[in-house]
């Protein structure tokens, strides 16, 4: 929850006084996460799975979008 990752339930917390919630991106842009293990979702394509980790990021659509294009153009 406070990586903002899941939403909570009930109550509130805040991260460097930003709300988890509604001011998201803020946290985000403040901390960063290691996940334990690599963990690629077999269901998702490589474009969907660096365009749901950009999201996790808070990246905008449109610059997910070139970051994907410039990444998958590596290994084609």
């Amino acid at each position: 929850m406070l990586t903002t990752l899941i939403e909570p339930t009930a109550g509130t917390a805040k991260i460097a006084g930003f709300d988890v919630v509604k001011q998201a991106g803020e946290v985000r842009s403040r901390i960063g996460v290691t996940f334990q293990e690599i963990v690629l979702d077999p269901d998702l394509t490589g474009r969907e799975s660096l365009d749901f980790h950009g999201g996790l990021y808070s990246m905008s659509k449109p610059k997910r979008e070139a970051k994907i294009k410039e990444l998958l153009q590596l290994v084609e």
